[in-house]
Order: C-alpha cells, then sequence, then structure tokens
C-alpha cells in the first residue's frame, strides 16, 4: 500500500518537474526530480526499475543544462539498475546506451559514444530478431 502512494506521489512530483522545465524553472525541475529520486528509493528500495525511469529524466534534464558530468551518472546508475534487473540485453540498456552517447557527444566525447550506440543497436537487433523469430513460430 505504501508503495502504490508512493509511486502516486512521484508521478505528480515529475509531472510538476516537468512543468516547472517548461516554464523555465529549472532549480525547482531539479529538487522534483531529485525528490522522486530518493521517494522511490525509500519505498524500493535503490534498484528498482522506477528509480531508473526517474533517472533518466534527471539525466535527460542535466544534459539539457549542460551538466554532462551529473548526466552521465544518472544514465549509468540507471543502466546499473537495468543491468541487475532484466540482463545485459534488455531494450532499457538501449535506451540508456542511447541518451548516455547523447551526453557524451555533448562532451566531444564521441568516439566513446560512438561504441555505446554500436551496443545499442546491437542490443535492438537482436531483441528485435527474437520478437520476430516468436512471431514466426506462432504463426506455425
Amino acid at each position: 500500500m505504501a508503495y502504490v502512494s508512493q509511486e502516486s506521489i512521484c508521478k505528480t512530483l515529475i509531472t510538476d518537474a516537468n512543468k516547472a522545465i517548461k516554464k523555465g524553472n529549472f532549480e525547482e525541475a531539479e529538487k522534483l526530480l531529485r525528490e522522486a529520486v530518493q521517494r522511490f528509493e525509500n519505498a524500493t528500495g535503490p534498484v528498482h526499475p522506477r528509480i531508473a525511469v526517474v533517472l533518466l529524466r534527471l539525466g535527460d534534464f542535466y544534459t539539457s543544462q549542460a551538466k554532462y558530468d551529473e548526466a552521465e551518472c544518472q544514465f549509468r546508475r540507471a543502466m546499473s539498475i537495468y543491468e541487475n534487473t532484466f540482463g545485459s540485453n534488455n531494450l532499457d540498456i538501449a535506451i540508456c546506451l542511447q541518451h548516455l552517447a547523447e551526453s557524451l557527444e555533448s562532451q566531444g566525447r564521441a568516439p566513446e559514444a560512438v561504441q555505446l550506440r554500436a551496443r545499442s543497436q546491437r542490443i535492438l537487433s537482436e531483441r528485435l530478431s527474437n520478437i520476430g523469430m516468436q512471431s514466426a513460430k506462432k504463426g506455425n
């Protein structure tokens, strides 16, 4: 029960953070996103996939603010949560890799970004191939 109410509060915090960003109130947006992470951590522990979703949003926020070190930290933590929860070839990891690559490119770290994008593409290709094979099996 406590998790459900915390999740509702966190969704409201994220919505409010998005509104603050649109209004240009970046300090408030950061505060709200950090609070959402903290509340999810308190409700679920530090490695729940819902935390990773908020970390991605926080990383995107930091990237938009040219706070690339902070963005990288959030993306890497989100990726770690997904890897520990779902394994290394999950679609969520591919998404994290794309976000991290974008942030690294903004820092002039293109070679590292290229490697991350290549890993993301491998995951996506493998996952889509698996989906296609499952569809083919169902059709037979």
